[in-house]
C-alpha cells in the first residue's frame, strides 16, 4: 500500500500537463529506481516499527484514568514516549524521502549562496518542510493517539480484506486531505513567530552560512509552492497513519473459528472456552465471543457439538464450560456497572426492588419460603422484648453487677495508627475539595462509567449468542443441557437490565467529544442487546418460563415480556 502511494505522490510531484508523456516517463523512472527504493527503506522501517507498536495497544487492557492528573501521567508512558519519537520521525522520513526525490531548489539541504558563489548557504524552504514534517507527526501524535479514541470497529458483514480496504481507502484521503489543512496553518504560524531563532539554531549547530533574506515573514512565507508541498506532505503522513489502523482494523477484527473441543495433536490451539477466559488479552477474548455468537445465528453443525455429552460420562462439559464464561462476564461487567453508578449517585430507595443472583440449589419453594420468612420478620417480636428485659433486671441486681464493672482500656499500636490513619484520609479529602486541586486531583463526572460502557462491545456478543443457543436449544438440544441454567440466563439478563435503567438516570453526557459518543452508542447498542435477547427468550418459550425456578422478581419481570408490553 506505500508503494502505491510513493507512486501516486511522485505523479503529483512530476506533473506536468504541457509535457505529459515526459511527465508519466519520468514517474516510471523514478518509481523504478534502485536510488528511490533505498530511500523509501528507512521509511518503510519505521512505519513496520510503528505497525508493531500500535498493535500492542490491544494486546492489553486499558488502563483505567479517574482523573485529570492521572490521564496527564498516562501520556508520559514509555510505550507512548516510543510512539511520539516514532511518529516524529515517521513524519520527517516522508517528508525527507519526497524532498530526495523532488530535487530541484527543495531537494538539497546546502546550496550556493546568492550574494558568493563560492559560499554554501542553509535552504530555508528545506529547513521548512523538513520541520513541518517532523511537526505534522508530534501534532497528530497528540491530537489522534493520546487525546482520540483506540477502538476498533468490527464489521457487521465480514467481507474480504481487499474489499474492505477498497470500500475505505476514498474515505480515508478525503479526510486526510482536510485533516492536514489546520496543522498546517498552525505551523505557518509557529514559524512566523519562531522560525528566525530556529533557523539561526541549525545554523549555528551546522556551521553554515543563511541567506540575507528571510522567510519568517509574511510575504516570505506566502510561498504557494512551499506552501502546497507542506500540505501535500502533511497529507500523506495522516493518509499513512491512517492506512495503519486500517489494516489493523481489518487483519485484528477477521473472524476466527475457534474449535469447541480440544484438537488432538495441536495443544497450542485455543479452544472456545480458554479464548472467551482470556481476560488478559482483550483482542482474543472479543475474537472469542464473536466466534460464540456467529455460532449461535448461524452454525447448526457447531451447535449440536456444543450440546453434545460426553463419552463416557454423560456430562455436558463443553456447555457447562462456554456458559460459565459468558455468565462470568455478564455478572461482572453488571456489578461494575451498579458500583460505578452507586459511586455517581446515592443507593436506589428502599422501595426499589433489587433482583438477587440465581442459586441452582435453591428450588422455588425454598425461594418462597425465604420470602415468607422475611415478611414474618418484620413483625414485633414481644417474646423477644420479654427475654431482654428479664436479662436487663438480671444484669441490674447486686450480686451480679460486679461482673459488669468497667476494665481499664489497653490502646494498642495498631489502633493508634489506625486513628492516625483515619485522620490523614480526612484531611487529604479536604484538600482534595479545594477548587484547584480538585480540579485535578477529583474523579471525572462518571468516568468509571464510560470506562466500562467502552468496553462492552464482548458483553454485548455474550448476550446476542447466550439467548440465540437457549432459543436453538428449544429443538435442536436433545439432552436437555440448556434449560437447567435457563434460569441463571434470564436472571443474569434481567439484573443487567435493571443496572442499565438505573444508569440511564445518570445521563450528564457531552456528545461533543468523540469517546463520550461512542459511550452513548455502546449504552443505547447494550440496551437493546439485552431487550432483544429477553424477547428471544419469552417468545421461544412462551409460557414455559412459568415452570422455571425463578424467583417472584424475575416473574414479574419476565412476563412483561411475555405480554409484549417491554418497550
Amino acid at each position: 500500500m506505500q508503494a502505491v502511494l510513493l507512486v501516486t505522490v511522485l505523479l503529483v510531484l512530476n506533473f506536468n500537463p504541457w509535457h505529459p508523456i515526459l511527465w508519466i516517463e519520468r514517474t516510471a523512472a523514478l518509481s523504478v529506481s534502485l536510488r528511490t527504493w533505498l530511500y523509501f527503506c528507512p521509511v518503510g522501517l519505521a512505519i513496520c516499527m510503528q505497525s508493531i507498536m500500535s498493535c500492542k495497544d490491544f494486546m492489553v487492557v486499558r488502563r483505567y484514568c479517574g482523573t485529570r492528573f492521572s490521564l496527564y501521567c498516562n501520556m508520559f508512558t514509555l510505550h507512548n514516549m516510543i510512539m511520539f519519537t516514532l511518529y516524529a520521525v515517521t513524519g520527517g522520513l516522508l517528508t525527507w524521502m519526497h524532498l530526495c526525490l523532488l530535487g530541484g531548489k527543495y531537494g538539497k539541504m546546502f546550496a550556493k549562496c546568492s550574494a558568493d558563489d563560492n559560499k554554501m548557504c542553509l535552504v530555508e524552504g528545506y529547513l521548512f518542510l523538513i520541520l513541518n514534517g517532523f511537526w505534522i507527526g508530534m501534532y497528530f501524535f497528540v491530537n489522534d493517539y493520546v487525546f482520540g479514541h483506540k477502538i476498533l470497529y468490527f464489521p457487521v458483514i465480514q467481507q474480504f480484506k481487499f474489499l474492505q480496504v477498497k470500500a475505505e481507502l476514498q474515505s480515508l484521503m478525503k479526510r486526510a486531505m482536510i485533516d492536514s489543512l489546520s496543522p498546517s496553518v498552525y505551523f505557518v504560524v509557529l514559524y512566523y513567530w519562531n522560525g528566525g531563532a530556529v533557523r539561526g539554531y541549525v545554523s549555528d549547530i551546522l556551521e553554515s552560512n543563511v541567506e540575507e533574506k528571510s522567510q519568517d515573514t509574511v510575504f516570505g512565507l506566502m510561498n504557494i509552492s512551499q506552501l502546497f508541498y507542506s500540505w501535500l506532505f502533511s497529507s500523506t503522513f495522516i493518509f499513512t497513519i491512517y492506512n495503519i489502523k486500517l489494516m489493523l482494523c481489518v487483519n485484528l477484527t477477521e473472524h476466527i473459528v475457534f474449535p469447541i473441543t480440544p484438537v488432538v495433536g495441536n495443544s497450542d490451539c485455543l479452544t472456545l472456552c480458554q479464548s472467551l477466559a482470556m481476560t488478559d488479552v482483550p483482542i482474543i477474548q472479543y475474537l472469542g465471543f464473536l466466534d460464540l455468537k456467529v455460532l449461535a445465528e448461524k452454525d447448526c453443525g457447531r451447535r449440536e457439538e456444543l450440546f453434545t455429552l460426553s463419552h463416557p460420562g454423560g456430562h455436558p462439559h463443553n456447555w457447562n464450560a462456554v456458559v460459565e464464561e459468558t455468565l462470568k462476564l455478564i455478572r461482572k461487567f453488571t456489578e461494575d456497572i451498579n458500583k460505578a453508578n452507586t459511586e455517581t449517585r446515592p443507593a436506589p430507595a428502599s422501595n426499589e426492588y433489587v433482583i438477587k443472583d440465581y442459586s441452582p440449589s435453591k428450588s422455588s419453594a425454598s425461594v418462597a419460603n425465604e420470602n415468607r420468612g422475611a415478611f414474618v420478620s418484620g413483625i414485633r417480636n414481644l417474646s423477644l422484648r420479654a427475654h431482654n428485659v428479664s436479662d436487663i433486671s438480671l444484669c441490674q441486681s447486686p450480686s451480679n453487677m460486679v461482673h459488669f464493672q468497667s476494665h481499664p482500656v489497653n490502646i494498642s499500636q495498631e489502633s493508634i495508627l489506625r486513628i492516625l490513619q483515619l485522620y490523614s484520609t480526612q484531611a487529604l479529602d479536604a484538600l482534595c475539595k479545594k477548587p484547584g486541586i480538585s480540579f485535578i486531583f477529583g474523579d471525572l463526572p462518571d468516568a468509571k462509567v464510560r470506562y466500562q460502557l467502552a468496553q462492552c462491545q464482548p458483553v454485548i456478543w455474550a448476550i446476542q449468542g447466550l439467548s440465540c443457543l437457549a432459543a436453538a436449544s428449544f429443538k435442536e438440544d436433545r439432552y436437555g443441557v440448556v434449560q437447567k441454567d435457563l434460569p441463571a440466563i434470564i436472571t443474569s439478563l434481567l439484573q443487567l437490565k435493571q443496572a442499565l435503567d438505573r444508569l440511564q438516570k445518570v445521563g450528564n453526557y457531552k456528545r461533543s467529544q468523540k469517546s463520550e459518543h461512542y459511550d452513548m452508542k455502546m449504552k443505547a447498542a447494550l440496551r437493546s442487546a439485552v431487550k432483544r435477547s429477553l424477547y428471544t427468550i419469552s417468545i421461544t418459550f412462551g409460557d414455559y418460563v412459568k415452570d422455571l425456578p425463578l424467583t417472584k422478581e424475575v416473574l414479574q419481570q419476565i412476563q412483561h415480556y411475555l405480554n409484549f408490553r417491554e418497550g
